[in-house]
């Protein structure tokens, strides 16, 4: 389970090429939360799809697309969308409060799990793939860059199951008004054993055990810790451009292709060394 502020759309703004990092962590820093007296509410809900004929096997790219396909519209306004493992994934609009947006994840959930059945499959709500081998099935250019950065930086089981194996609850949240921001993150930080909980009954992945609980976590606990550590202290948005400028680059586009990134530079090591990637951030 993650939590995360609802974003806002922002107009696009230019690098500063004298001051390139500096230029960045502001522009990172002042679209990072948008103060506000709503308390809107949006969930992401992500389940392991299973064809009922053959559980044991992940269901083709062809057939979840197919399966995609026939799936009516959600008559909570939830958008469907796929995972690299061909997950499935239901994502609410925001809504003006928490039992609000409950009641339209809840059925939606219904909507979907009974589209589903109609066609052979079924939709388990679980931390970890349970039983079936670690395989992206998805094609989309994104996902083959993650993977193969994954395994360039050293992290080439943990990327690939964190990717194709693993479901999660994430609830997006108004940041409120910035006066109170400091303390709404502690008491996030406060929450997270009951987070991490709410995986803990998913103690296998990929037939096999390790001992922990929430072999989710252990997973996440597995990927390069730039990319997943928390933020412990300091400004939410000042420590959120700090943290986004020593993540790893994961892939840049050149034309219309995504390439990985297959060494580990920082965003922040890019911005003053173009080099490092062959050509300047924009």
């Amino acid at each position: 389970m993650t939590v995360a502020a609802v974003s806002s759309a922002h107009h696009l703004r230019e690098l500063d090429p004298r001051t390139p990092v500096e230029s960045a962590r502001r522009i990172i820093a002042d679209g990072a939360l948008r103060s506000s007296d709503d308390h809107r509410v949006g969930l992401e809900l992500e389940f392991h799809l299973v064809d009922l004929a053959h559980p044991g096997r992940r269901p083709s790219w062809l057939a979840v697309q197919s399966l995609m396909s026939g799936l009516p519209v959600m008559p909570g306004g939830s958008s469907v969308t796929l995972e690299p493992g061909g997950q499935i994934e239901l994502s609410t609009p925001p809504h003006p409060d928490l039992v609000a947006c409950v009641t339209a994840l809840r059925a939606d959930r219904e909507a979907l799990r009974g589209a589903l059945a109609a066609a052979g499959f079924g939709a388990a709500p679980l931390g970890t793939d349970p039983a079936r081998p670690v395989q992206r099935t998805n094609p989309h250019q994104r996902y083959v860059a993650m993977e193969q950065h994954f395994e360039a930086l050293g992290y080439p089981g943990p990327g690939r199951a964190m990717m194709s194996a693993t479901a999660a609850l994430q609830i997006n949240v108004d940041a409120g008004p910035a006066a109170g921001w400091s303390q709404r993150l502690d008491h996030l930080r406060a929450l997270v054993p009951m987070l991490i909980a709410a995986s803990a009954s998913s103690p296998y992945l990929d037939g096999r055990s390790s001992g922990w609980h929430s072999m989710r976590q252990q997973t996440w606990h597995g990927i390069d810790p730039g990319r997943s550590d928390p933020i412990t202290s300091g400004d939410p948005a000042e420590a959120w451009a700090d943290y986004a400028l020593d993540a790893p680059v994961m892939l840049v586009a050149e034309g219309e292709r995504l390439v990985p990134v297959t060494q580990r530079v920082t965003l922040g090591a890019w911005l003053k060394v173009p080099q490092l990637i062959g050509r300047a951030a924009t």
